[in-house]
C-alpha cells in the first residue's frame, strides 16, 4: 500500500505543469495539468479537475461526468475512453 501512495504522488509530481496533446475526433487539443488540480489551456475543459487515483491513473472530473487516463510507465502518453465513449489518446509535448 505505501508503494502505491508513493507512486501516485510521483505521478502527480511528474504531471504538474506539463502540457499534453490530446487526440479527439481527428483533431488535436493542448491542455496542461495545473498544480491546483485544474486543467488549463483547453477552454472546453475549464471546469474539469484532475486527481491521481493510482500509480498510472488520473481521473478527470467534469461537471457531470468523469474520464480515466491510463498512463504508460514513463508517463509520456496515455489512453482513455473519451467523455463520448470513443477511444482516445494523448502524449506529452512540454515538460
Amino acid at each position: 500500500m505505501p508503494e502505491t501512495v508513493v507512486s501516485s504522488v510521483a505521478l502527480k509530481n511528474k504531471l504538474v505543469g506539463t502540457t499534453w496533446v490530446y487526440k479527439w475526433r481527428g483533431r488535436e487539443y493542448l491542455f496542461s495539468f495545473a498544480a491546483d488540480g485544474s486543467i488549463s489551456k483547453l477552454k472546453s475543459w475549464s471546469m474539469v479537475t484532475w486527481v491521481v487515483t493510482a500509480p498510472n491513473e488520473v481521473v478527470l472530473e467534469g461537471v457531470s461526468d468523469r474520464m480515466v487516463l491510463l498512463f504508460n510507465e514513463q508517463a509520456t502518453g496515455f489512453t482513455s475512453i473519451d467523455w463520448d465513449g470513443q477511444k482516445t489518446s494523448g502524449k506529452i509535448v512540454y515538460e
